[in-house]
């Protein structure tokens, strides 16, 4: 699975819909939209959408499989802007190295009871 913007991070449910407002169509996030917030073990924070019966069920407790999935996320961002002509600074070595720093991290724990 791969994390996408509006997308469950557990289950894939897309809850972006496109609604017409003002005569204008306009994507926007659905009500079974929620999100979980982490703590990696570098101390950096995030945030993840997840829908809202992956939420009750506890399925954003499997941190194993949410981090793969951001990974996966992360490293489909970094193939689409090494391959975009437009960024010329986003080369192989860089998306690799990027990569290898990022898919290193894990989640310590869930935000909850955490001081900022």
């Amino acid at each position: 699975m791969i994390d996408r913007y509006g997308h469950c991070v557990t289950c894939g449910k897309n809850m972006l819909i496109e609604q017409v407002i003002d005569g204008k169509s306009e994507e926007r996030l659905s009500a079974e939209y929620e999100e979980v917030q982490y703590l990696l073990d570098d101390g950096s924070r995030m945030r993840v959408a997840i829908c809202r019966k992956c939420k009750s069920e506890g399925k954003h407790d499997d941190t194993k499989k949410v981090m793969q999935t951001v990974v996966n996320g992360w490293k489909k961002e970094v193939d689409d802007l090494v391959a975009d002509n437009k960024k010329p600074d986003w080369t192989k070595e860089r998306g690799e190295k990027h990569m290898k720093k990022y898919s290193s991290l894990a989640i310590a724990t869930d935000i909850k009871g955490v001081k900022k």
